[in-house]
């Protein structure tokens, strides 16, 4: 079999076959960053000072979590949700570095993006004080949790309402809980389907991706539809910015994605020499995601300070106004008492 040295095949064109018996594969990591042009370069530094800044900024966040939220639980849940944008934004830079594990970075990313879905709901039922707690309240305001919620059943005027008993809320719950289990056995699958069939894997990848949408599209009903519950019983706590910023977050790792990848297939991005099309679209979707990551990061840096949000007990200023209301609610009482 005649043979082809591995450079000039890969200058000479990196979006179709040479020979039948010459397998199209993508540049590894040490290759591509010797001959990487300028733009692509560029975008790579950008991305990785970014990538950086947003690490800085996880560092400030888990620095006034650890400090000024006296709850464990209520820390834990937090922990995860602020490791959200740097870990999304690493998978994305790493998958810049090295083209060939863009999609597998993606996927973890996306898998932590599930797992913060939970916590969310998690951190609403502690805030609650538990899920019976949760329910009582929820009765006691003549609440029901309505099904009309996004993505596909907010037009549904004809679904019935169910009453909050703690049941039904644990149904809900286990809509949110399945994302992190279907999207690991997914991702699972998707490894042993490009290891076993490499360029023939596209087809079954097609079918996991289907599956893996169908997850994700339960888990944002079954957020929607707790978080709606919590409107009027904790807004002191910014929880409805939090569920806000995390669906926003998901929403851009999940629709912009679908559209790079039209572009690639429209030949919106050029052959080569390096990248195909669709790793070029994979390449560019990492880089967006990472500038949008940060300027969530700094809304929520803004949104959620210490001295502004009740989540922070032991900031030292909310702990002079609970002391105030607390000598408040006492001469109240004298009062009442000596009338």
């Amino acid at each position: 079999m005649e043979t082809t040295n591995d450079d000039d095949f890969r200058f000479l064109t990196n979006c179709s076959l040479i020979k039948e018996d010459v397998p199209l594969d993508q540049p590894s990591a040490a290759f591509f960053l010797k001959h990487i042009d300028r733009t692509y370069f560029v975008l790579l530094m950008i991305g990785s000072a970014v990538t950086a800044l947003i690490v800085l900024l996880s560092f400030v966040h888990w620095y006034n979590v650890w400090t000024y939220v006296s709850n464990e639980r209520r820390q834990n849940n937090l922990y995860w949700l602020l490791g959200l944008f740097p870990f999304s934004s690493i998978c994305c830079l790493i998958g810049m570095f090295i083209p060939r594990t863009a999609l597998l970075t993606f996927a973890f990313a996306f898998l932590y993006f599930m797992v913060c879905l939970f916590s969310v709901v998690t951190l609403l039922r502690h805030l609650f004080g538990g899920r019976a707690a949760m329910a009582e309240f929820l009765a006691h305001h003549k609440h029901l949790i309505s099904f009309q919620m996004p993505p596909f059943c907010c037009c549904c005027r004809c679904l019935p309402k169910a009453t909050p008993a703690e049941q039904n809320l644990r149904r809900v719950e286990w809509l949110v809980l399945q994302a992190p289990f279907v999207r690991t056995v997914i991702a699972a699958v998707s490894l042993l389907i490009v290891f076993e069939l490499r360029e023939d894997a596209a087809w079954w990848l097609k079918i996991t991706d289907i599956l893996g949408v169908i997850s994700m599209l339960f888990a944002i009903f079954g957020c929607h539809t707790l978080s709606n519950l919590a409107r009027e019983k904790i807004p002191e706590y910014g929880f409805m910015a939090i569920f806000r910023i995390v669906d926003f977050a998901l929403l851009l790792f999940g629709v912009q994605k679908m559209i790079t990848d039209t572009l690639a297939r429209f030949n919106v991005f050029s052959c080569g020499p390096l990248l195909t099309p669709i790793d070029k679209s994979h390449y560019w979707n990492s880089f967006f995601l990472i500038i949008e990551m940060f300027l969530l990061s700094l809304l929520s840096t803004f949104l959620f300070k210490p001295s502004k949000n009740a989540m922070f007990d032991k900031y030292p200023g909310r702990i002079q106004l609970k002391e105030k209301q607390s000598e408040n609610v006492m001469l109240t009482n004298i009062v009442v008492g000596h009338k």
